[in-house]
């Protein structure tokens, strides 16, 4: 995730994630994700932005707060990744070092940004917790965020957010509120459909076609 504030947010970032990988090692718990099912239904949709005409391989994906690798683990036995090229980014080193010891053969970049133009640009519980920033720091960071990562996208952007009816920060966690969601990726980025994510409570996934 990109920094703000002088560093303020990359730094707990970093450490918070840092923490839950030493009290619960490298599995969904250690990214805080509530379970190995909720993981999985979240990946599952996102790759729903894979076309039809792309299923074939051949295609370059970004994987931004990639983690220790789980969405290449799911998705590296898919027919759509047959001759494609996918890089895994996050900020947290030690998610960068496991995931170019399990998987060495992909790309694996520390970076608070995406470098590369891609294809798809899959993005998954990156922007969930907020710490202790307002709502409108939040979502203005999460804005700026999006522009960013559409601007590297040739294809489609793919992002999920938890939700609630009011867009909220409880318990560090950022709960968007999905009509502004929808109102600022359609005016400002493209073509925009947003999901409930099935089998994860609470969430939503965004698809932003260019």
């Amino acid at each position: 995730m990109k920094s703000f504030n002088n560093s303020e947010i990359f730094i707990k970032t970093k450490n918070a994630y840092e923490k839950q990988i030493s009290n619960h090692g490298f599995s969904p718990r250690g990214v805080f994700w509530q379970s190995d099912n909720t993981q999985q239904s979240r990946f599952e949709t996102l790759i729903k932005a894979i076309k039809l005409s792309d299923q074939n391989g051949k295609v370059s994906i970004s994987d931004f707060g990639c983690g220790y690798g789980a969405l290449y683990q799911y998705i590296k036995n898919k027919p759509f990744m047959k001759g494609s090229l996918y890089i895994g980014y996050d900020i947290v080193d030690s998610f960068i070092n496991e995931a170019k010891q399990r998987f060495p053969h992909s790309e694996w970049i520390c970076s608070e940004k995406i470098l590369k133009e891609t294809d798809y640009i899959f993005i998954s519980g990156t922007f969930n917790m907020a710490f202790d920033k307002s709502i409108s720091e939040w979502e203005n960071y999460l804005e700026n965020q999006l522009k960013e990562c559409y601007a590297k996208t040739k294809k489609v952007l793919a992002f999920n957010l938890l939700y609630s009816e009011k867009a909220k920060i409880e318990q560090n966690l950022y709960y968007s509120e999905i009509s502004k969601v929808f109102k600022f990726c359609d005016s400002h980025l493209g073509s925009t459909l947003i999901t409930k994510t099935p089998g994860a409570n609470k969430d939503i996934t965004i698809f932003v076609t260019k």
